[in-house]
Parts: structure tokens; C-alpha cells; sequence
């Protein structure tokens, strides 16, 4: 019964492109919402010195914040679904937007998120390479746009979609 549900579910999106791309962004809106009512409602609204800074010998996003272990966990979780919802539309938006992928192929395919355009061609992790390979088929003008979005150059760490990215990993592991 569930793997009928499932189904017909899957075919639904594929008639409507984008509609699992957009339910998820209207999910992650939601939890935003309820998180920012939780901070209003538990009177934590005031500062809490919050700071966000990337350590670039480990590449990590890292965030501070003086409050509470219980109240920065609870928030935690809370963004983390926010965070997970967010990068999730942007793996539905690929996968409504790529040809059907051969099945050995089919792990490759999402969102590419690189901080390198170019590099010797026999180095892994930019985009020429491997971030084109994860939207190999997509529209012209959505290639565009994705390419638009990456955070390349030496600034990356403070563009909006590599601290996605990084929240989205850190928030995994």
C-alpha cells in the first residue's frame, strides 16, 4: 500500500516539473517560521552573540553561541531541518530538470556546489569537471543560472550557497 502511495506520488511530481523542488522550500519556510516563534515565544530573542567564522586550515564554517546547551540544541535540530529541507530543493529541482539518468549514473546527479571553476584537469573538486557532470543533460539557460550561483573566487566562504552547503554537510555528519 505505501509503495503504491509512493508511486503514484512520484508520478505526480513528474507531471507538475519543479512542485517537489517547491514543497520543499515551502517545508523549510515552515521551520523557519516555527523556529523563529520558538526563539520570540522562550523570551531568547535578546542577543546571544551568535558569531559564524570560516577556519581555513579544516575548511569549516564554524558557530559560536552563548546560550544555553539545551536551548542551542533544541535550535539546532531545528535549523538543521531547515537547512536539510532547503538543500533538498535544490537536489528535487536537478532531478526534475535532468533527462532520466542510466541507473549506474544515477548517484551522480544533484546540485553542484563548487568553490573552483578550473584546475589542471586531472585534479577532482571544480566545476568544469565534476560539477558539470552532476547536471549532464540540463537546459542551456538552467546551466546558466546554476553556473551564476556557484561560489567561486576567492570570497566563496561568504556567498550564500556554500554556507548552505557547508550547514547541509555539517548538519549530516
Amino acid at each position: 500500500h505505501l509503495l503504491k502511495r509512493f508511486v503514484a506520488h512520484s508520478n505526480l511530481m513528474r507531471n507538475n516539473p519543479l512542485e517537489s523542488a517547491r514543497a520543499k522550500v515551502d517545508r523549510a519556510n515552515y521551520h523557519l517560521e516555527r523556529l523563529k516563534e520558538r526563539i520570540h515565544s522562550d523570551g531568547n530573542n535578546k542577543a546571544y552573540g551568535i558569531s559564524f567564522r570560516h577556519e581555513s586550515q579544516t575548511n569549516e564554517l564554524v558557530i559560536k553561541a552563548l546560550i544555553p546547551r539545551e536551548l542551542f540544541v533544541q535550535y539546532a535540530v531545528s535549523a538543521g531541518e531547515v537547512i536539510g529541507q532547503a538543500r533538498s530543493a535544490l537536489e528535487h529541482a536537478i532531478w526534475d530538470m535532468v533527462p532520466s539518468p542510466p541507473v549506474e549514473r544515477e548517484r551522480e546527479i544533484g546540485f553542484p556546489v563548487f568553490r573552483r571553476e578550473t584546475k589542471h584537469p586531472t585534479e577532482k573538486g571544480y566545476y568544469e569537471r565534476d560539477g558539470l557532470r552532476k547536471i549532464d543533460g540540463i537546459n542551456p539557460a538552467a546551466e546558466t543560472l546554476i553556473r551564476g550561483l556557484q561560489p567561486f573566487g576567492p570570497d566563496y566562504e561568504t556567498k550564500l550557497l556554500y554556507i548552505l552547503n557547508q550547514l547541509w554537510n555539517r548538519d549530516k555528519h
